[in-house]
């Protein structure tokens, strides 16, 4: 998560923010 998401969400919450995106990135990006 912390290689797409943006430096201020990853340095906003962290381990629960690095969830959230991940599950977010899931949705939006195709699967890799």
């Amino acid at each position: 998560a912390h290689l797409t998401a943006p430096d201020s969400r990853q340095t906003r919450v962290g381990c629960e923010s690095e969830k959230d995106d991940f599950n977010r990135v899931r949705l939006t990006a195709p699967n890799s």
